[in-house]
């Protein structure tokens, strides 16, 4: 009997030291394994490629709108020409009046939305 006790005496430690490492690995697998499974539950499925003129409308109708100059920069982008005058119309839609002077030597007024940017 003394044989049995010596061996039962040896196995036991190195059985709870394999226990406690299979804890270890097994709670480290987990943890990596739902940390990748939430990270694709919040990921978008679906992404939307976004033109950045429309990516930067949506960013201005968040900020609450556009400021005289930018609607300067986008009649001008769109049309070309000189700008001669900003003005802005109030009310419940409220738009900047931008006045260019075309290349050609023609005058036109361009409507810019003030909460959006959208030119008209």
């Amino acid at each position: 009997m003394p044989n049995t006790l010596f061996v039962q005496t040896l196995v036991r430690p190195f059985s709870r030291l394999r226990a406690q490492l299979f804890a270890a690995v097994a709670t480290m697998a987990l943890t990596v394994c739902s940390g990748q499974a939430f990270a694709a539950l919040e990921a978008p499925r679906y992404q939307l490629a976004l033109q950045p003129e429309a990516t930067q409308m949506l960013l201005r109708q968040k900020s609450g709108g556009i400021t005289q100059a930018q609607a300067a920069q986008i009649a001008k982008k769109q049309y070309g020409g000189k700008v001669l005058s900003v003005t802005k119309k109030g009310g419940d839609r409220p738009v900047y009046k931008v006045k260019l002077l075309l290349d050609d030597g023609r005058v036109k007024v361009v409507s810019v939305d003030a909460n959006s940017g959208a030119a008209r």
